[in-house]
């Protein structure tokens, strides 16, 4: 058994109420280091497949890994979830039983030292999860000044001394 690198969360549960037909066909948005998937996969038959979709390309490095035993039971795609269905039509799916959306991130991707998310190593501040994005959040900070960023601080997080940060 490989050592996952994220726990997935509440699995029992997701498979419990997520997978009920063992042929079908399941979308795993954000399948990560591919806990869910793994464990999904599991409970699906020859004729059951799992799309997984994932920005992260070593997440996806590891999750080809660990499904590997499973050749043609899934597909993966190195993409934003909300391209989903141009891969399904790829595929010629237009129906799928059951898609799954872990969303957040793992503490593995935030402590990984060439991501730059992390302050507790010296290191570019990055903060991508796809390293082909072309801004990095270094490159944000330069393009933007105080009051738009204290905007956007307050916008998405509610945090009331917003201005004091971006200062």
């Amino acid at each position: 058994m490989h050592d996952l690198p994220h726990i997935p969360i509440m699995l029992d549960d997701v498979i419990n109420n997520l997978v009920y037909d063992p042929n079908g066909i399941y979308v795993d948005g954000t399948v990560g280091f591919g806990g869910h998937s793994s464990a999904i996969i599991k409970n699906l038959t020859k004729n059951g497949r799992i799309i997984g979709i994932d920005k992260d390309p070593y997440a996806l490095k590891y999750t080809e890994k660990l499904l590997s035993v499973h050749r043609n039971k899934y597909k993966l795609y190195h993409a934003n979830y909300s391209l989903f269905p141009d891969h399904l039509k790829g595929l010629g799916i237009s129906e799928v039983n059951g898609f799954l959306f872990d969303l957040g991130t793992s503490s593995y991707q935030i402590d990984s030292k060439h991501r730059g998310f992390s302050y507790q190593y010296d290191s570019d501040l990055d903060m991508r999860f796809n390293p082909k994005e072309k801004y990095t959040a270094k490159d944000f900070l330069h393009s933007t000044n105080e009051k738009e960023l204290s905007s956007i601080i307050k916008k998405y997080s509610d945090e009331m001394n917003s201005y004091r940060i971006a200062r």
